[in-house]
């Protein structure tokens, strides 16, 4: 009997980066800080794009009925790409990369799609907030996007042709 811990691993860290791919477009859909609470819980997707950001009443309900016009498109897209993403994490860890990374390719439109809705709600996001509060806001997006970059890179996933990693899961435009 083989030993799985290592594809186990692998496989958490492809989730993940699925994960980020699909769930950042959806950035801040609970911008609102934690509970005071003492229980530790998980950020959601996006939230981070906002921590050490203090939000007003007006500016979360403005952030949130900016989302709630979005979040249609984006189930859409994500019901489209994830089978295929998920065919290709399949691939890549049953060692075929052929496979994997022409999945990968398959799923190339759908992906620039969510890159572009990702863009668009940031770009509505930093209207609302004020000249102080965007460039932390700013340095939070450009560190998800080079963690979600790096990722790429370590998990051998192919380039686009314009240069950049094929998986810029967050829609770097910043580059």
């Amino acid at each position: 009997m083989r030993l799985r811990r290592p594809r186990l691993a692998a496989g958490r860290a492809r989730r993940r980066a699925l994960l980020v791919l699909l769930l950042v477009p959806l950035a801040a859909l609970a911008p609102a800080a934690c509970a005071d609470d003492d229980a530790p819980r998980r950020t959601r997707p996006g939230e981070e794009s906002f921590a050490g950001v203090e939000l007003s009443a007006v500016q979360r309900t403005r952030i949130r009925l900016m989302q709630e016009r979005y979040v249609n498109r984006i189930r859409a897209l994500q019901r489209r790409v994830m089978p295929v993403l998920y065919e290709s994490r399949r691939a890549w860890l049953r060692g075929d990369s052929a496979a994997g990374a022409a999945a990968w390719a398959r799923s190339a439109a759908d992906r620039a799609a969510l890159r572009a809705i990702g863009d668009s709600m940031r770009a509505e996001i930093r209207a609302i907030l004020t000249a102080e509060q965007r460039p932390r806001f700013d340095r939070n997006v450009a560190a998800i996007l080079a963690r979600s970059d790096d990722l790429d890179r370590r998990q051998g996933r192919p380039k686009s042709p314009d240069g950049g990693v094929a998986a810029d899961s967050l829609g770097a435009t910043q580059r």
